[in-house]
């Protein structure tokens, strides 16, 4: 028996309608963890099980995407990184649709153009369109192979099952009402019919009938050759901008950063602040409006590179190196944004947030870099390193347990100045309540502590854990939880 065969699409159909049942049983969870790679695992096995063509273009693109789902997916599984794992759900799922249209894709549009992926957008269309197609000819297919008055009683049949079900419930219910004898009579059948969740396991029922099939007419669709081949027609919006009021622009930016810089370097850089302020104070003024100035710095720069076309070497030479200064002043206002982030922490403790902002800085610095590369080679794609980068960084992201990091670097501000927040350790699931374990080890005199953890033991004594949402680090932190005496 060769189990690589080509399937029908009506084993397809099933397959996919059971893939959506067990996603709803392996995602729907108070917690995620080991279910997530579970999950990506079956439905790439579903999709290579229905189409066996190898790809034939992108292939290093497509092994790369596949190496990135997987190492993202199987974070779940060794770290928890609670700042991004609403992202992760956004992201992976996105990541997976693109995937499976790059290796099924047979028209010359590059992956990293937008025109690309809006046809990814757009299977999601064609999924729900060839799905109706399908049922369309399964009713007609069951129609001709049955006797027309037998089709007609058993659509009547229906009909009147779904009309006599919600009417028996009302009757019953009044009649109850009316009559205690009955209402006993009734009471006599088993409790579990009456506590039974109906409500919770027929909404589990209707999402997974409606993830499979979705799943099926998104696999269905990236095969066929009228909608793989579609494309969508996305003529770039053609503007030219006039090259003086883009130099215009420039200098008067250039000027304005230049005064900036020399206030900076003044006060900021030199060790002093304004009169009256603390570091912390003077760092919370200035940093989110830097952040947005640098933005525009990048809109700025995208746009004279884009749209900004000139004939003249000694005015296009001219534009480049104010385009450099451009992105020098950017990248002293990422500088002290960092600072000014690096000196609140100090004072006030590091989170997720201000962790995912440094990171989203550091990110920030290298698409300038690429950019004043670009500014002086042409030949180079910006939206294909933006879009590499991109899915590199929230790769590297998902890897380097961002919540353990936080957790040092508080436990290292506490070594220093003696001051912690355990409440928002707390807050970061397994990593946070290890490092609360580790703390009261070494200082039972901390306020709140104690509380916390009995708490946490507590807990962790009432919350029935399901497997799908095992996890390496929060099952360390239950063992250490349950081990470690609390008086």
């Amino acid at each position: 028996m060769n189990l690589f065969r080509k399937p029908s699409i009506l084993q397809l159909f099933f397959l996919s309608l059971l893939f959506g049942i067990s996603l709803q049983w392996l995602i729907i969870q108070p917690e995620l963890g080991v279910s997530v790679p579970i999950s990506v695992t079956l439905f790439y096995l579903l999709f290579f099980w229905s189409n066996s063509r190898v790809p034939k273009k992108n292939i290093r693109m497509s092994l790369f995407l596949f190496a990135c789902i997987l190492l993202i997916s199987f974070s779940f599984l060794f770290f928890t990184n609670s700042g991004i794992r609403g992202w992760d759900l956004i992201v992976l799922p996105f990541l997976v649709s693109f995937h499976v249209v790059l290796m099924t894709n047979h028209s010359n549009t590059p992956w990293y153009k937008w025109s690309f992926i809006r046809n990814v957008c757009s299977f999601f269309l064609h999924s729900f369109h060839y799905l109706g197609r399908y049922l369309m000819f399964g009713k007609r297919k069951i129609k001709k192979q049955l006797n027309p008055t037998h089709y007609q009683n058993i659509k009547m049949i229906l009909f009147g099952t779904m009309v006599s079900v919600p009417l028996i419930l009302v009757v019953s219910i009044l009649l109850m009402s009316a009559d205690m004898q009955f209402a006993k009579f009734l009471s006599r059948f088993p409790n579990w019919i009456f506590s039974f969740q109906w409500e919770e396991y027929v909404l589990r029922a209707v999402i997974g009938l409606f993830v499979g099939l979705f799943v099926f007419g998104f696999i269905q669709a990236v095969k066929q050759p009228k909608y793989r081949t579609h494309s969508i027609d996305c003529t770039p919006l053609k503007l030219n901008w006039n090259v003086f009021i883009a130099m215009t622009i420039l200098i008067s930016l250039n000027l304005l950063y230049v005064l900036f810089i020399f206030v900076q370097f003044h006060y900021f850089f030199a060790g002093s602040v304004q009169e009256g302020l603390s570091y912390a104070e003077y760092a919370r003024r200035g940093f989110f409006e830097l952040v947005i100035v640098t933005l525009i710095n990048w809109s700025v720069l995208l746009s004279v590179i884009s749209y900004v076309k000139t004939s003249s070497k000694g005015i296009k030479y001219f534009i480049k190196i104010l385009l450099t200064c451009i992105v020098f002043a950017s990248g002293v206002m990422l500088l002290s944004a960092f600072i000014r982030l690096m000196l609140y922490e100090q004072e006030y403790g590091f989170t997720t947030t201000r962790f995912l902002v440094h990171s989203f800085m550091i990110f920030l610095l290298l698409i300038f870099i690429y950019t004043l590369l670009r500014v002086w080679i042409e030949k180079l794609s910006l939206a294909r390193f933006y879009f590499f980068s991109g899915i590199v960084s929230f790769t590297i992201l998902n890897l380097i347990n961002m919540d353990q990091m936080i957790v040092d670097q508080n436990m290292n501000r506490y070594k220093n100045t003696g001051k912690i927040d355990p409440y928002y350790l707390e807050a970061l699931s397994g990593t946070g309540t290890i490092a609360l374990v580790d703390l009261y080890e070494k200082d039972q005199n901390i306020p709140g502590l104690q509380a916390i953890l009995q708490n946490e033991k507590q807990e962790l004594e009432r919350q029935d854990s399901s497997w799908q949402g095992y996890n390496i680090i929060n099952a360390k932190a239950k063992k250490e939880l349950r081990k470690f005496p609390l008086e």
